[in-house]
């Protein structure tokens, strides 16, 4: 009987496809695919995050409340989008895919909250 210690099963990945080499590679392709579509998605979550920060400083002073919701709206989508890949690659197409979309949904979502949080109060 062959015993593995917690080290080497924990570090060892299997492919999706045993039987099938060649639908693995095709599935690693697909999911980077897929997370460079993403990708895009949360970088012009970041760029229009900066651009709003750098227009609305232009014309008054923001409080301290006002510059975190707005660089949270910056780092937020980085970090949401380095988590769901971490939690994603290993899963199937499916769920890559749903795990994304997941996670671009929350940083827009957060990105929605700060602009109606700074227009409702004079931004």
């Amino acid at each position: 009987m062959n015993k593995h210690t917690a080290h080497e099963v924990a570090t060892t990945t299997t492919p999706v496809h045993k039987e099938h080499p060649v639908l693995d590679k095709v599935h690693v392709w697909t999911n980077n695919a897929i997370a460079i579509v993403f990708a895009l998605g949360f970088a012009y979550l970041i760029f229009n995050a900066i651009d709003y920060a750098i227009k609305i400083n232009e014309g008054r002073q923001l409080d301290t409340t006002q510059w975190i919701a707005l660089i949270l709206a910056i780092v937020l989508p980085l970090v949401i989008a380095l988590l769901a890949y971490t939690l994603a690659r290993k899963q199937s197409v499916i769920a890559f895919l749903l795990i994304q979309a997941a996670g671009l949904a929350l940083a827009a979502a957060y990105w929605l909250n700060v602009v109606g949080y700074l227009g409702l109060h004079g931004a």
